[in-house]
């Protein structure tokens, strides 16, 4: 459930959100804000990266679904990372730029680090943050150096669809976030428990099966992936608050 348990070949079935497509939309949305299509090696956009735990297989995954979006555009100089890196999750520099445990105060102390070293002499448009919780750590930094006084912040992606990101989303602030609908994975996961007790073949709605994708290092597991959706300003009201996840008051 969720979080693919490694080196082992004892179970079957995972089921999770397609967490590729996560990152994905993370790394279109910085495509989308920075308008990374008209950027060139003469004007390029400056970025830095950070990941999840090194110990959670999804912080690759979510990484190498970004990097699909944002790897062309740094291989033609477009976009210049500033700090590590790594092009994949399989990169050595990769752990460079991991939060051991999704921890805030190690991303918002190695973001205080790259502003005040490798991100000093530049102006950063954007940054890639995993999660929502990573994201307000790492904007709580960035408001302490002038260059982003005045709510000039750089363009920041999250993930979880965290109230405290919703309401900095609204405000402005965060850019966007990855709302994965725990109340929908719940019940998929009871209806796959419920197919394999009753010895059928699971057919779980809204769900993709994926028999290539996800290896344990001891097989590959059958995983059903359910869709995640992009939350930005312009519609977290209808994703966030009229679905029923949150109520108005919430969203402080």
């Amino acid at each position: 459930y969720d979080r693919l348990i490694t080196n082992s070949a004892d179970y079957d079935y995972y089921i999770t959100f397609d967490n590729f497509k996560v990152g994905q939309f993370q790394g279109t949305a910085l495509e989308t804000a920075l308008n990374l299509k008209s950027a060139t090696k003469d004007e390029p956009k400056y970025l830095t990266l950070f990941a999840g735990s090194v110990t959670d297989n999804n912080a690759k995954v979510f990484f190498d679904g970004a990097m699909s979006i944002l790897r062309p555009y740094v291989e033609k100089g477009s976009v210049v990372l500033v700090g590590p890196a790594p092009l994949n999750s399989s990169d050595p520099d990769f752990t460079k730029i991991t939060t051991e445990n999704w921890r805030a105060d190690i991303a918002k102390t190695r973001m205080e680090n790259l502003l005040n070293n490798d991100a000093r002499e530049y102006v950063l448009d954007g940054i890639l943050a995993p999660n929502d919780t990573l994201a307000r750590a790492i904007l709580e930094a960035c408001t302490t150096d002038a260059k982003y006084a005045q709510g000039k912040l750089p363009v920041i992606t999250g993930q979880d669809g965290e109230a405290a990101s919703i309401a900095s989303i609204r405000d402005g602030k965060q850019y966007m976030t990855v709302f994965k609908d725990t109340r929908k994975l719940a019940a998929a996961t009871v209806e796959l428990a419920d197919a394999l007790i009753n010895g059928t073949t699971p057919s779980i709605n809204g769900a993709r099966l994926d028999t290539q994708s996800y290896n344990t290092g001891k097989k590959i597991v059958k995983s059903y992936l359910l869709e995640p959706v992009i939350v930005t300003r312009d519609n977290y009201k209808a994703i966030m608050i009229d679905s029923g996840y949150y109520a108005a008051s919430d969203i402080k």
